[in-house]
């Protein structure tokens, strides 16, 4: 749920990095400590460090542009639903690749006025 704020109209404004930010778009396991090195700004060389390490809690870009694509679960079990995102969001990407937009941020801003426009709301960046 944390994660959905990247779809608020303000979002692109108030978050440093965009949806690139560690704080919105990682790949953190919560059940794994971090590691005690890098806690504190160092390297860590460890073979054998058990923590996870900041190099590993980043996901790329298309990852990250594949989420925000994806359709959330109260709405994929529908199929003319499911159909009309799909075709929406080939037209936002479409129009993205005529306009050589490659920018992850551009992108995903796009898509997420896509989704606000889908929902019928501007404001609501979940789909309850």
């Amino acid at each position: 749920m944390f994660k959905a704020y990247r779809y608020h109209p303000q979002f692109p404004t108030e978050v440093s990095g965009g949806v690139t930010s560690l704080t919105y778009s990682h790949a953190i396991d919560p059940s794994q400590p971090l590691c005690p090195i890098e806690m504190v700004g160092e390297t860590c060389n460890d073979a054998h460090c058990n923590g996870q390490h900041f190099q590993t809690m980043t996901i790329p870009d298309n990852q990250i542009i594949a989420q925000l694509g994806s359709l959330s679960e109260n709405d994929s079990t529908n199929a003319e639903r499911r159909e009309e995102w799909s075709t929406g969001l080939r037209e936002v990407i479409a129009e993205l690749r005529r306009d050589s937009i490659r920018d992850t941020n551009i992108v995903a801003s796009r898509i997420a006025d896509f989704r606000r426009k889908f929902f019928n709301d501007p404001t609501r960046v979940l789909n309850l």
